[in-house]
């Protein structure tokens, strides 16, 4: 399959859009590491590793959109979508581990009674990077109403987790500074184990969701409202066309959708190959256009030996 011009400027402004978050990510990754290490502050070095982590998917993330442009040769045959999937599982699996971790660090602070925190410069940081986190999130979900792409998906949701944690630092140490001095101080102490301990089971439901979906496209299981398309298709067009049976295989990988199409037509038919050429083009057309890549593969025959066997089939056309 050669390249489309217009995906590679896609893909190119996908590279752009990670490549901007990736510069922004090292910056919160170490910040966040030194910050938490001098403020004292468990929430703020998670913050950091979270950062750190998530640079590190980004960084492979950019590698894997570069590579989704790239034509196919002979060693990937089919692409190289299926990196896309496989990276998102990836990322989203860490990200679900870390926060498994916070929680469980979180609530052993909780137990011991908490820990002194320096509140002013975790005060300080937190502002910061809710700013930078909202706006990387901003400039994300903006850019990808028109790239549409996982991978920018998956990391907007990372900025949106960071954001979201951030500003629950940033209301938990100011409302820290602001009990100073009142019979409520003792809540300085647990203030940062708490709001982690809060905010950690939270922030899992955007990596869970995430994973969930990519190991079905690792694992190759048919998306549902794909099978129902294409099974609605060809019922259509072999209903006018007169084929004896059909069967279907459909699946998404990545960006990119597989669809082989086996066709039973009556040992009498006439015709010849212009017009089952003609007949591909007709059930390509009326598959319709597709955001993702479409692999379609037609292949007729009046031989059912040639036709997949039922027994791997559950979706053939007529029984």
């Amino acid at each position: 399959m050669s390249a489309d011009p217009s995906a590679a400027r896609m893909g190119s402004a996908e590279a752009r859009v990670l490549g901007a978050s990736l510069a922004l990510t090292v910056v919160v990754a170490i910040g966040g590491i030194i910050c938490g290490l001098i403020s004292g502050s468990m929430a703020i070095i998670f913050d950091g590793l979270f950062s750190g982590i998530d640079a590190a998917m980004t960084a492979v993330a950019l590698q894997v959109a570069r590579l989704v442009r790239r034509e196919t040769d002979m060693r990937h045959q089919f692409g190289y979508w299926h990196f896309e999937p496989l990276v998102l599982a990836l990322n989203s699996s860490v990200l679900t581990l870390l926060c498994i971790y916070a929680f469980v660090n979180a609530v052993a602070g909780l137990i011991n009674g908490g820990h002194a925190t320096e509140l002013g410069l975790a005060l300080v940081y937190s502002g910061l990077v809710s700013v930078g986190c909202i706006a990387m999130y901003v400039y994300q979900r903006t850019a990808n109403r028109a790239l549409k792409s996982d991978l920018v998906s998956l990391d907007m949701q990372g900025w949106l987790m960071s954001g979201v944690i951030s500003l629950a630092l940033l209301g938990s140490f100011g409302l820290a500074i602001l009990l100073r001095g009142t019979r409520f101080e003792g809540f300085a102490a647990i203030a940062d184990p708490l709001v982690l301990a809060l905010l950690a089971p939270l922030l899992l439901i955007g990596p869970v969701r995430a994973a969930r979906k990519a190991f079905r496209e690792v694992f190759m299981i048919t998306p549902p409202a794909l099978d129902r398309h294409v099974r609605a298709v060809l019922d259509d067009v072999a209903s006018r066309e007169g084929f004896l049976d059909y069967t279907s295989y459909s699946t998404k990988v990545g960006r990119a959708e597989f669809v082989e199409l086996y066709i039973l037509l009556p040992a009498d038919s006439q015709g010849g190959i212009g017009e089952l050429d003609a007949l591909r083009e007709h059930i390509e057309t009326a598959l319709g256009k597709s955001r993702n890549e479409r692999w379609l593969t037609v292949s007729f025959t009046a031989d059912p030996r040639w036709m997949k066997p039922r027994s791997w089939s559950p979706h053939t056309g007529r029984t």
